[in-house]
């Protein structure tokens, strides 16, 4: 198995479960589902997210930043310093908002000394949690007054991160995946690829643009949904509420333009209540933070060792069942886990790069070839 079959189950296994959690959103409530990941604990799913950053900044350096720039240039070293900024500020934002609960409900009495229970009660984490957005199924908590930041941040950096993603993949998957390809109702030929040996080199690694837009487009969907609600104040669990009423969508825009008083302050929650001015905000926005209320702390799933190890062994035994599986249907269809690979290092490239060399064949006869098999 190679890296991109893991950087696909990875991608699979955070991105699919978040596209189905927020389509249910949007259907009615006699259609709807239940959330599939609600279940799912804190350090399976760090694990999970941190592997797959952690495959994507690995693919950087040793894939996509040779093909596209020499690593000693100034191009090099912009395109290094870009990419471990936006690495570090999409693995630090995720990891706090999973990590940090939302906050502990503030202390209150009525006038006879009666404590008073603030906040919105949660009935999956079965906690109150202060300034309460939602329940995050991709972070397996609430999220609130102590970690609303770096749940928006996470959306914020995760979506330029995919966007820097896609477009230094798009180069190899567009010369040695695309550019082979020949499509004559829509008039699309094969075209020799700029460096035949760069493409048989990357492999099945030319792919990865595929699972990297799959989580693009995830976080597009949510990055766009929360930009929206934070200009106006509107919790998750309220626009929950608007969307399964009776109006839908319509209920939605009516509160947008008929709205009274906001949900909640979100701007103060990524900001603070003393936000500094421009530069206090600005260094929130764009460098790495802690939580700025004094009582916040880390979640009990993520300081013992023991949920830590059960976690790893979960995972270990779900990929290692998955990638039995797979090899063995792939090995019944006659295929092999490294065809891919395999057929890549040994393609025809279209042109020939050179032509006359043992199993390369000029651009026409090439051509002449496909239109001989005719159309499939």
């Amino acid at each position: 198995m190679n890296v991109v079959f893991w950087l696909i189950f990875a991608a699979a296994c955070t991105s699919i479960p978040l596209a189905f959690d927020m389509a249910r959103t949007f259907l009615p409530a006699r259609y709807r589902f239940g959330r599939l990941v609600s279940a799912w604990h804190r350090p399976a799913l760090l694990t999970l997210v941190l592997f797959l950053c952690g495959v994507g900044y690995y693919l950087f350096w040793a894939t996509f930043l040779p093909y596209r720039r020499a690593r000693a240039s100034l191009g090099g070293a912009l395109h290094a310093t870009l990419a471990t900024y936006l690495w570090i500020n999409v693995v630090w934002n995720y990891a706090m908002c999973a990590a940090v609960v939302a906050g502990e409900p503030d202390e209150k009495k009525d006038p006879e000394g009666a404590p008073l229970l603030s906040g919105h009660y949660c009935k999956i984490c079965r906690v109150r949690a202060p300034n309460f957005d939602h329940h995050c199924p991709f972070t397996g908590g609430c999220i609130g007054r102590d970690n609303f930041r770096f749940f928006a941040l996470f959306c914020l950096w995760g979506w330029c991160g995919m966007a820097y993603a896609c477009a230094m993949s798009w180069t190899p998957f567009s010369d040695c995946v695309l550019s082979q390809v020949t499509i004559y109702h829509i008039g699309w030929k094969a075209a020799p690829p700029p460096s035949e040996e760069a493409c048989q080199a990357l492999a099945a690694r030319s792919f990865v643009f595929v699972p990297a837009l799959v989580i693009f487009a995830a976080l597009t969907s949510l990055f766009g949904l929360n930009a929206l609600l934070v200009a106006n104040n509107i919790t998750l669990k309220r626009f929950n509420g608007l969307m399964n009423g009776p109006n839908g969508i319509f209920g939605f825009v009516l509160t947008l333009q008929c709205r009274t008083t906001p949900d909640i302050d979100k701007r103060m929650l990524i900001f603070g209540p003393t936000a500094g001015g421009a530069v206090g905000r600005a260094r929130v926005l764009l460098l790495p933070s802690l939580p700025w209320s004094a009582k916040w702390r880390f979640h009990e799933g993520v300081e013992g060792y023991k949920y830590w190890l059960g976690a790893l062994v979960a995972i270990a035994v779900l990929m290692g069942v998955i990638g039995g599986v797979t090899t063995a249907f792939m090995s019944v269809a006659n295929m092999g886990p490294k065809t891919m690979a395999a057929g890549l290092q040994r393609m025809d490239f279209a042109g020939g790069m050179g032509g006359g060399g043992v199993g390369r064949r000029p651009l026409a006869a090439y051509e002449a070839h496909l239109r001989d098999l005719g159309p499939r």
